[in-house]
């Protein structure tokens, strides 16, 4: 089992890195909006709709190469390229050169999930594959905190160097020193996942190579699942994704708090969450056996979901204070849903569809949930006319996409009885 948790432990560190890189335009949101001329509408296109868009295009073709490939060399060159495309963004001068460096690096890591996916289905068995995949997963919330709490602290350190002339940057900014400094320190981590992580034997399920088709098969075998899984998967990946893109801006805007000052409460945040959300999640996992695996993780998942609505309902009504710890209930939340948010697809996957399933199934969640920063974004600009109604923004949009999520995810938890329950072979 040692080489199973170093396996898990470089792909952890692969996962927050890929999420540090992510989400550090969320702390630095006012800063390119003032430099760039930037809107709203146009800070959620970055941040959800063009990212999750080429997550689309590329993920489920380069998932094939996960099932047939070599999962190592694959990661170590999906990092080196999502390291320089980090830098490409602290280059960037337009919204259109800032949207192709975005892009790049979500065309870069479009490949890590299914990845990591097929591969701790490799090394770890079946009744610890939960545990597993929400360890990796909180990676995701770990990753966007040390961005916030990282980025703050660097934003205050690289002012200092504000209004330097620069090679190819010209006048130096600290958002684009951020940028920067994040992709360097990536491409370290390129070189660790070169001669580090281990390419394991795979699981034999009878196949040495399995085609589109019997995905296609699995798909309508269990399309009712699926279906509804999607859908409450969609719904909580879009409240991700808004709350990664928004909630540092709208301590900043509503509550006038400094950017230093948000990074250090949100960052924090983030982290205790996530690491609270995996203990809690793994710990409802192990509680029931193989037999039982997806039922109990859905049922996790949907009550975490349905906890998430009266807190965005009352988000607008709180001051500074207590907008922080509504806030750090919904991270904590999302948290223990979020990291589990893989396991009931691997739990009905053959091994040599894990990588395909997961990106098409990720995907199908990956379209709605991009505009989820755009729509907060639109209702701030064109809705209530105001950046400081932003808690408005999230509130009215988030509460009415939980409302869906939840009831996908209770008619999910219906089918995974049915599943669970059936004859073996059936």
């Amino acid at each position: 089992m040692t080489g199973a948790w170093a396996t898990l432990f470089i792909l952890l560190a692969i996962y927050v890195t890929s999420y540090i890189d992510r989400q550090a335009m969320g702390i630095v949101v006012e800063f390119i909006k003032t430099d760039l001329s930037l809107s709203d509408t146009n800070i959620g296109f970055l941040q959800g709709f063009i990212f999750t868009t080429i997550l689309v295009v590329f993920s489920i073709p380069l998932s094939w190469f996960v099932d047939n490939y070599n999962r190592r060399r694959m990661l170590t060159l999906c990092v080196s390229l999502f390291a320089l495309a980090t830098i490409g963004c602290g280059l960037a001068h337009s919204f259109a050169e800032l949207a192709i460096a975005r892009g790049g690096l979500a065309l870069a890591e479009a490949i890590v999930p299914a990845a990591a996916m097929s591969l701790i289905g490799d090394v770890f068995p079946r009744q610890r594959v939960g545990s597993a995949i929400a360890i990796f997963l909180s990676g995701g919330t770990i990753g966007s905190g040390l961005a916030f709490m990282g980025g703050g602290a660097a934003l205050a350190a690289l002012d200092r160097f504000a209004g330097y002339d620069m090679p190819l940057i010209g006048k130096f900014e600290p958002w684009r020193g951020l940028f920067i400094l994040l992709g360097t320190m990536t491409l370290l981590l390129a070189l660790v996942t070169a001669f580090w992580l281990r390419e394991p034997s795979r699981q034999q399920d009878g196949e040495d190579s399995v085609g589109w088709a019997t995905v296609g098969s699995l798909m309508r075998q269990k399309g009712t699942y699926i279906t509804y899984f999607i859908i409450f998967a969609a719904a909580l990946a879009m409240t991700g994704y808004s709350l990664y893109a928004w909630s540092a801006a709208m301590l900043i805007r509503v509550h006038q708090l400094s950017t230093f000052t948000t990074g250090m409460i949100v960052g924090p945040m983030f982290v205790v969450a996530s690491l609270v959300g995996a203990a809690v999640s793994a710990w409802s996992s192990a509680r029931a056996g193989a037999n039982h695996a997806l039922r109990q993780v859905l049922k996790t998942m949907v009550w975490a979901v349905a906890g998430m609505f009266p807190l965005f309902v009352a988000l607008p009504y709180m001051n500074a204070v207590w907008a922080a710890v509504v806030l750090c209930g919904l991270l904590l939340l999302y948290a223990i849903a979020n990291v589990s948010f893989l396991t009931p697809v691997q739990l009905i996957t053959p091994p040599r569809l894990r990588g395909r399933m997961t990106a098409v199934v990720s995907t199908m969640c990956v379209i709605p949930a991009g505009l989820g920063p755009v729509l907060v974004g639109m209702v701030t600009d064109r809705v209530i006319h105001d950046p400081a109604g932003l808690d408005k923004a999230l509130s009215w949009v988030l509460s009415s996409v939980l409302l869906i999520g939840v009831a996908g995810g209770v008619a999910a938890y219906r089918q995974a009885r049915i599943i669970e329950e059936a004859p073996k072979g059936a």
